[in-house]
């Protein structure tokens, strides 16, 4: 009995998966027969109906639309599978009707595949059909007189090609071989442009999951850092409430990691960044007694940053061009920190001594790393249809780390002491 009911709710389970099963859009484009490109998601349809409809969306909540051959030039999918329109003779009928074909190879010449069948077309548009162990099998002397024709129709083609290029005489030798695969058509049209030093581009390669795009960033932060948890009791300094703003450079390499196989507006941001950051200034410290004379601390400090961050991005529909929403965390590391400090006690009763100044030792250490949440905001828009792209981002990021005492200050604090830090950063982003 548990068994039958776990079956009942196993098949109620899936059912609707079954019912209501949706295609998959992936980005991709198709061409209009006015030569007008239109840019969204293009289905991918299974191995028998891809080549006979094209199913689009401008935005991926947005309308479907139902494309056949005759409406359009060509279609592609992710920049990987690419889709032409052709003609294509009927074995049982010998009439011609429009089709979709596969691009897998572009030139000179070209390797086209509908269906189980495959072929090569010359540049001025003649195109030869490859025998293949489909149209080769032959039941009745009709069939037996075609296949014979389509053997030697190829053979003649392949005999043309092997005048300009005679490394694939090879291939027109070998007439015993009847059934050809797409790799052996990939790889005479290859041989030919090799031959003839000519430029030709592969396609038909597997749809990622993901797609990675990765750029080129220079970001302008301003950092206030805060020493108010700093110092702690049994400090020689006294930074309670003390604040410092300095303004750095840095240079990030982003990485975007979108999911293309089950596209989403979310995605995946990866910020390696390395900055650099310098501070000088001086502050007023209250002394103990009046009797003393004024106290100003002069600091400065240098490190440079190098971390890498991972944001979730969120990109807003139907807004154009492309606004970004992200957050996420960071881990930063400082390569060559260092602090100096100096005091200067002016002496009002002693006009001929002036301004003593020594130098003390910061009682903590500077942080080796610290851990960070940002957020960002970003606009970006490709560069016409080169496929490269520009970003302008505008963030917040929040750090804090822990700092460890130095030698011989090991009481300085009750607690971790810490430094607080704030970022507020403009970034200007180039895509590849």
């Amino acid at each position: 009995m548990r068994f039958i009911l776990s079956l009942i709710f196993l098949i109620l389970f899936c059912s609707p998966f079954f019912s209501k099963a949706q295609p998959v859009f992936s980005p991709g484009k198709i061409v209009l027969r006015s030569g007008d490109t239109l840019r969204g998601y293009v289905a991918e349809l299974g191995e028998g109906k891809r080549y006979d409809r094209c199913l689009f969306k401008r935005q991926l909540e947005g309308e479907k639309l139902t494309y056949g051959p005759q409406d359009l030039r060509g279609f592609s999918i992710t920049d990987k599978y690419y889709f032409e329109s052709r003609t294509l003779e009927q074995y049982s009928s010998g009439d011609t009707i429009p089709v979709f074909m596969s691009l897998s190879l572009k030139g000179e010449i070209q390797v086209l595949k509908y269906k189980d069948r495959l072929f090569l077309e010359t540049a001025d548009g003649r195109q030869q059909e490859a025998p293949t162990r489909q149209n080769q099998k032959a039941a009745t002397q009709i069939e037996k007189l075609q296949s014979g024709q389509l053997k030697f129709q190829w053979f003649q083609f392949i005999f043309e090609l092997q005048k300009d290029c005679p490394t694939l005489r090879v291939w027109w030798e070998d007439q015993e071989k009847t059934h050809y695969e797409l790799r052996d058509l990939i790889e005479i049209a290859q041989t030919y442009h090799i031959c003839l030093q000519l430029p030709y581009e592969t396609f038909g390669q597997d749809i990622p999951f993901v797609l990675v795009d990765w750029g080129l960033s220079v970001r302008l932060p301003v950092a206030r850092l805060s020493f108010s948890d700093a110092v702690g009791r049994g400090s020689r300094i006294p930074f309670e409430d003390v604040q410092m703003n300095t303004l750095g450079i840095g240079v990030a390499a982003p990485i975007v990691v979108e999911p293309i196989r089950y596209p989403s507006h979310f995605s995946l941001y990866l910020t390696p960044a390395i900055s650099t950051f310098s501070f000088k200034g001086e502050f007023p410290l209250e002394n103990q007694s009046p009797n003393f004379d004024p106290l100003f601390a002069e600091i400065s400090m240098r490190w440079i940053e190098a971390g890498l961050g991972v944001e979730v991005r969120y990109t807003l529909p139907n807004v154009k061009p492309d606004v970004t929403v992200q957050t996420g965390i960071r881990r930063d590391y400082f390569l060559n920190p260092s602090i100096d400090i100096a005091v200067d006690q002016y002496v009002s009763s002693d006009p001929s001594r002036g301004v003593i100044r020594r130098a003390i030792d910061y009682p903590l250490n500077l942080y080796s790393g610290q851990n960070a949440w940002t957020n960002q905001i970003s606009v970006q828009d490709d560069l016409g249809a080169s496929g490269q792209e520009w970003s302008l981002g505008l963030g917040y990021t929040r750090a804090r780390a822990i700092l460890s005492p130095s030698r011989g200050f090991a009481n300085v604090s009750d607690e971790d002491p810490s430094v607080g830090m704030s970022i507020f950063f403009l970034s200007a982003s180039y895509f590849w």
